[in-house]
C-alpha cells in the first residue's frame, strides 16, 4: 500500500534532509551565539512546524557566557557608581570642591609660613583649634574685613594684635572696646590713665589697626598700647614684643596672670595691679632704653636681677606690694639717673647701701614695710633733691643722720614710724621749711620736740607718740600748723591711768595715746 500523506506534512525522505539541514544550520547558529559544552549532544526537537522554528528555551541549557557577562557589568555599574557618589565623576563639581580645599589649605599655608617667618625665635603654636592663636590666624584669613593678602605689610601687626585680643579675653571679654556684634558701631570709649575717657575703633573690625582703642601708631606703626582698667584676663602673649617699634604698654589696673614675658623689652612698661607670678625676668632689664618699670600690687617673687643695672636710663622703679625677697643688688644703687624708687612691703633684706649716695636724682624713695635694717647711712644726706623717702615699719635702727636734715632740703615727708630708731630728734629738722610730713611714731626716741620745728609751716602731718619723749607739744607749732584736709597731730597726750596725767600735753592734737598701753583714740 502506498504510503499515506498527510496534508501539510513531509515524506520522511524530506524530513530525514531537513532534519540533516536544520542539524546542519542549528549547529552553527549554536556556534556563533550560544556554544554547546563539550561534553553535551544538542537534543533534536521531535516535531518542527516551520523552517522558521528554532527549540524552545530550556533554562537548564543558559549558557555561561551570559553568567560571567552579567556579573562582569554588575562590578562596573557598582564601581562607576561609588565612584560618582563621591563627586568624582558627572559634571566636575567634586574636581572643583577638591581645587578648592587644595587652594584654601595653600593660602593658610602662606599666611602661616609669613607669620613664623615674622615671629622669628618667640614660641608660636597652631596645635590647638582653641588656642589663641588658632583663633587670630582664623580671624585673619575668615574673618577680618580687611582681607589681608599673605605679604601684607601689616600683616603681622594685625595678627599680634589679634592675638593679644584672644589671649587676654580667655574668661570674658573686655570693659570696652571688644569686637563689633551684627550692625553694632564700630566706635568705642576706652580708659586712658584709669580715668581719662578716650574715643576710638572696636578690636577686631575692619578699621586699621592703629585706629582701635588704646592702640597709637606712628607712620601706621605701633608705637603704644594703652589699656588700663580694661578688665583684660588670662596671659599676656610673648609675641608683643615683636612688634618692632613698640616702646609702651600700659595694661595696669586689670586682671591678668602667668608671668611676665621676658620679650617686653621697651622704654616703658605698666604692669601693676595685676595678677601677675613668677619672677621678674632679667631680661626686661637688657635694654638701655628702659625709662621706667612698674611692676606693682602683683604676686612676683624671687630676687630683683642684677641685671637691673644694665638698665642705665631707668628712671622710675616700682616693684612694690610684691613677695621679692633678698638683698638689694648693688647694681641697683649705680643707676643715677632714677628718680623714683619704690620697693616697699617686699620681703627684702640686709642694710641700705652707702652706695645709695649715688641716686643723685632720686626724688622719692620707699623701702617701707621691708625686713631691711642696721642703721640708716649718712650718705642720705647727698640726695639733695630728695622729696619723700619712707622706710616705715622696717627693722632700720639708730638714729636719723644729721645729714638727711641738712643736705635735703626739699623734703616734703620722712615717715619712719614702727622702726627701732633711737636718739633725739635734731634741732635741724627746722632747716626742712617744705616739710609736710614728718611721722616717728611707735620708735624709742628721747628728748624732746625741738621748737625749730615752727618753721615748717606747711607742715600738717606730725606723730610722735608711742615713743620716751618729755616736755610738752610745743604750742608755737599749734598755732603755726598748715590748716589742711587730712591734718594729723599724734602725741602720748592720753591721761594714764595711774596717774591720770599726759606724758606730753597737747592742745591741739587729732589723737591722743596712752604712753603705757599704746592705745589711741581721737580727740
Amino acid at each position: 500500500m502506498p504510503p499515506t500523506t498527510v496534508p501539510g506534512s513531509m515524506e520522511s525522505s524530506d524530513i530525514t534532509d531537513r532534519d540533516e539541514k536544520t542539524d546542519h544550520t542549528a549547529t552553527q547558529e549554536l556556534a556563533v551565539v550560544m556554544p554547546v559544552m563539550e561534553a553535551e549532544e544538542p537534543e533534536i526537537p521531535q516535531q518542527i512546524l516551520s523552517p522558521d522554528d528554532k527549540p524552545a528555551f530550556e533554562p537548564k541549557k543558559f549558557p555561561t557566557f551570559y553568567v560571567a557577562a552579567g556579573i562582569i557589568i554588575f562590578v562596573l555599574v557598582v564601581t562607576i557608581g561609588s565612584i560618582c557618589g563621591t563627586g568624582h565623576c558627572g559634571s566636575g563639581g567634586g574636581s572643583e570642591a577638591m581645587e578648592s580645599a587644595t587652594g584654601r589649605e595653600a593660602l593658610r599655608q602662606d599666611f602661616e609660613l609669613q607669620i613664623t617667618a615674622g615671629l622669628r625665635s618667640v614660641r608660636f603654636g597652631l596645635d590647638d583649634e582653641n588656642s589663641a592663636y588658632e583663633k587670630a590666624l582664623d580671624w585673619i584669613i575668615n574673618a577680618d574685613p580687611k582681607q589681608l593678602e599673605p605679604d601684607a605689610d601689616n600683616l603681622l601687626q594685625r595678627f599680634i594684635l589679634a592675638l593679644l585680643y584672644y589671649h587676654s579675653t580667655e574668661r570674658k571679654p573686655w570693659y570696652s572696646c571688644n569686637p563689633p556684634q551684627g550692625a553694632q558701631d564700630d566706635t568705642c570709649q576706652f580708659f586712658l590713665n584709669v580715668n581719662h575717657v578716650q574715643w576710638g575703633n572696636r578690636w577686631l573690625s575692619g578699621s586699621p589697626e592703629c585706629q582701635w582703642g588704646g592702640v597709637f601708631c606712628e607712620s601706621g606703626v605701633v608705637t603704644v598700647i594703652e589699656l588700663n582698667a580694661n578688665e583684660m584676663n588670662g596671659q599676656l602673649p610673648a609675641e608683643l614684643g615683636v612688634l618692632p617699634k613698640l616702646t609702651k604698654l600700659d595694661f595696669s589696673h586689670n586682671e591678668l596672670t602667668g608671668t611676665i614675658p621676658s620679650s617686653l623689652m621697651l622704654t616703658e612698661l605698666d604692669l601693676g595691679a595685676n595678677q601677675f607670678a613668677g619672677t621678674i625676668p632679667a631680661e626686661i632689664f637688657n635694654n638701655p632704653g628702659l625709662e621706667s618699670l612698674n611692676l606693682e600690687n602683683n604676686t612676683l617673687t624671687g630676687t630683683l636681677p642684677t641685671d637691673v643695672g644694665l638698665a642705665s636710663e631707668l628712671v622710675r622703679l616700682s616693684l612694690g606690694f610684691n613677695r621679692l625677697s633678698g638683698l638689694l643688688p648693688n647694681q641697683l644703687f649705680g643707676l643715677s639717673n632714677m628718680e623714683r624708687m619704690v620697693l616697699q612691703s617686699n620681703q627684702f633684706t640686709g642694710t641700705l647701701s652707702e652706695a645709695v649716695g649715688n641716686l643723685v636724682n632720686m626724688q622719692y624713695l620707699f623701702f617701707g614695710e621691708t625686713s631691711l635694717d642696721g642703721p640708716l647711712p649718712s650718705q642720705l644726706g647727698l640726695l639733695t633733691i630728695l622729696r619723700e623717702m619712707d622706710m616705715h615699719n622696717s627693722f632700720i635702727s639708730g638714729t636719723i643722720p644729721e645729714e638727711l636734715f641738712t643736705g635735703c632740703s626739699e623734703l616734703v615727708l620722712l615717715y619712719f614710724g614702727d622702726c627701732n630708731l633711737s636718739g633725739t630728734i635734731s634741732t635741724s629738722v627746722g632747716l626742712l621749711t617744705e616739710l609736710r610730713a614728718l611721722l616717728l611714731a611707735n620708735n624709742n626716741l628721747s628728748g624732746t620736740i625741738p621748737e625749730e620745728m615752727t618753721a615748717s609751716t606747711w607742715l600738717y602731718q606730725f606723730s610722735v607718740n608711742g615713743n620716751q619723749l618729755s616736755g610738752s607739744f610745743p604750742s608755737a607749732l599749734c598755732s603755726n600748723l598748715f590748716p589742711a584736709t587730712g591734718t594729723h597731730l599724734a602725741a602720748d597726750c592720753g591721761p594714764e591711768k595711774d596717774t591720770g596725767i599726759a606724758a606730753m600735753p597737747c592742745l591741739c592734737c587729732t589723737e591722743c595715746c596712752e604712753a603705757s598701753t599704746g592705745i589711741c583714740s581721737e580727740v
